[in-house]
């Protein structure tokens, strides 16, 4: 088995994690705040948390402008997650298996992006000990795996926001190493 094992790419054990983390997204059912995203965000209405819900006030996303009039009243009455919250409605307007999908490319670019920030290697200098290091640090290491990378608003919020900031990050940090590598005068 070991023999097995070591015969196979990085990227074939890859491959076999996405698929089970999309086959885990695709069996995620719309729970929670899913359904509170479905509506148009009524501000005045104590928003759409469940636990008060006034079932006459609500308006179901139809269109992406409903999308815009909700982010609206969510940012001046709730918080400030609207770029999470616009593809939360995005999705639970439109499609869950997009999601599935869409999540499972980001939960791979936040694996690379780690890899790529953590160490400063070229992709292709990416194994299978790096590979299950960071995919086991995003296992055992992240609060509540479940919520944060693969509940469609949890992981719009957690897995989405991280992978952006962290690809905000990489030219800083890449900068940073290219600088340290450079000798003083």
């Amino acid at each position: 088995m070991k023999n097995f094992f070591d015969k196979l790419p990085w990227q074939t054990v890859f491959a076999v994690c996405l698929g089970l983390f999309f086959l885990r997204n695709v069996l995620m059912p719309t729970v929670a705040d899913d359904y509170s995203y479905a509506f148009i965000w009524d501000g005045d209405g104590r928003g759409n948390l469940l636990d008060g819900l006034d079932g006459s006030r609500l308006q179901p996303i139809e269109t992406f402008g409903d999308i815009i009039q909700s982010q609206w009243s969510h940012y001046l009455t709730w918080g400030g997650r609207t770029i999470a919250h616009i593809f939360v409605q995005l999705f639970v307007w439109e499609n869950n298996l997009l999601f599935d999908a869409a999540n499972t490319l980001v939960f791979a670019a936040m694996v690379l992006l780690l890899f790529k920030a953590g160490t400063g290697l070229p992709l292709r200098e990416l194994n299978k000990t790096y590979l299950l290091f960071i995919l086991a640090g995003l296992y055992f290491c992240t609060p509540t795996p479940v919520i944060t990378t693969i509940w469609l608003t949890g992981a719009c919020n957690y897995l989405w926001m991280s992978t952006l900031i962290i690809l905000f990050l990489l030219p800083f940090v890449t900068a940073y190493r290219q600088q340290k590598l450079v000798p003083c005068p």
